[in-house]
């Protein structure tokens, strides 16, 4: 449901996002589906916002310091 491999979903169980029910089986377990979908939701609106945000350019060198860097040469 999460498309996220099983440490990743495990983290979110250590972590108290997704609660664990101890289940009837020897190794079994349920987890509640609210708080899977809880965290699916998050991770979707984490992946929009960075489609949102796009690319960002950031100019750190002005003409004057290709200038300066000229002169040092």
């Amino acid at each position: 449901m999460l498309g996220v491999d099983t440490g990743r979903f495990f983290y979110y169980v250590q972590s108290v996002q997704i609660t664990k029910e101890p289940g009837s089986k020897k190794r079994g377990a349920r987890y509640s589906v609210e708080d899977i979908l809880k965290v699916k939701e998050k991770l979707t609106n984490k992946q929009k916002s960075k489609k949102k945000a796009g690319h960002s350019f950031v100019d750190w060198m002005g003409v004057n310091d290709v200038l300066t860097s000229l002169q040092l040469d």
